[in-house]
């Protein structure tokens, strides 16, 4: 029975030792794998708060160190997008400017274009308006030509019938400018009629 209870106890030892070996390593391996947790976590925070240039260090050949690589990898993408975004702002940015200054410019030839409208517009009601005046003076010219001829004609009736001569000399020449029959006669001068 003694080598019974030291076979017993042997198979109570091995298993003890077992089984503080199998907490040993598993309280090893919950430390390493909470270990590696704990560094992703805090660099996938670090990321996550836009910090892209960030890069996750974990040592080994497990799963953990191809997390990690997937992490480091995603951050490269990230900012490599993040720098594109910005440049493609900047790119929107200047073309919304220059459209800016396209469109000022746009509405200062617009305004200068409606002024010089205007102003054309002005200058033909001025040109119109002169023609008009114009063609009123032309009439009123050819009334006055009508009228003074009709009074030249009467005023030639009139001296023709009259019996006193009447004479009209030009200033500085000496010349009749008018002479009627009775003093053409009196002048002894040709009569041809009152000019």
């Amino acid at each position: 029975t003694s080598a019974l209870k030291l076979a017993g106890w042997t198979i109570i030892g091995v298993l003890a030792i077992i089984v503080a070996t199998a907490f040993m390593n598993s309280w090893t391996m919950g430390r390493a794998i909470t270990n590696r947790i704990g560094r992703l976590l805090d660099g996938a925070m670090v990321i996550g708060e836009g910090n892209l240039d960030h890069r996750i260090e974990i040592k080994g050949d497990d799963e953990f160190v191809d997390l990690s690589e997937a992490f480091n990898a995603m951050a490269v993408k990230l900012c490599g997008s993040y720098h594109d975004l910005e440049k493609k702002i900047e790119e929107r940015k200047q073309a919304e400017e220059k459209l800016l200054e396209i469109a000022a410019e746009l509405q200062a030839s617009n305004t200068e274009l409606d002024d010089s409208r205007r102003a054309a517009i002005n200058l033909m009601e001025d040109a119109l308006d002169a023609r008009k005046q114009t063609d009123e003076a032309a009439v009123a010219l050819r009334e006055s030509h009508k009228q003074t001829e009709a009074d030249r004609r009467r005023l030639e009736a009139i001296l023709e019938t009259i019996p006193v001569g009447v004479v009209m000399i030009e200033a500085g020449t000496n010349r009749f400018s008018l002479i009627n029959r009775r003093a053409a006669e009196i002048y002894g001068t040709d009569y041809e009629g009152v000019d």
